[in-house]
């Protein structure tokens, strides 16, 4: 598939995987159909999803693109794009998640976490309250001065 001229790019659209419960991106890109999981993966993490026979995919201006093994390979020196891979519905190896490039998946979704964050609150705060919903946790806030409930 070279000639993607005519094919149909889409915006990634936030949905929830029907077996596992999880938030997972889907769109199109260039006409191919795709359902990427919305935690951004170090370069150790892109290539154990590669090996796990898992496509890859660059976020880029706020689009998914699918990720070629020369993109990957050019890309290894610490200039690579945040990287997302196919959804699968298994365990979140958490060791393989790119801090780094936690705010630029963010930007993505977004919208769906405005509501939870306050103008104060930095991207950092509403990064957490993102990971925290994919591992079904819940993220309280308490004042400095009292004492945990526990």
């Amino acid at each position: 598939m070279k000639n993607f001229e005519h094919a149909v790019c889409t915006w990634p659209r936030l949905t929830i995987c029907h077996r596992c419960n999880r938030q997972v991106l889907d769109g199109l890109d260039a006409g191919m159909a795709y359902r990427v999981d919305v935690i951004p993966l170090t370069l150790e993490g892109e290539v154990c999803a590669r090996l796990n026979d898992q496509r890859t995919y660059r976020i880029a201006s706020r689009h998914v693109f699918l990720r070629e093994l020369p993109d990957i390979h050019a890309t290894s020196d610490g200039n690579r794009p945040p990287v997302v891979a196919e959804h699968i519905c298994a365990p979140i190896d958490t060791r393989h998640i790119s801090q780094a490039d936690t705010p630029d998946v963010i930007a993505l979704i977004k919208d769906r976490y405005l509501d939870k964050a306050t103008p104060e609150q930095n991207r950092e705060q509403v990064a957490l309250l993102t990971i925290a919903g994919q591992f079904d946790l819940c993220v309280t806030d308490s004042p400095d001065d009292q004492d945990p409930p526990f």
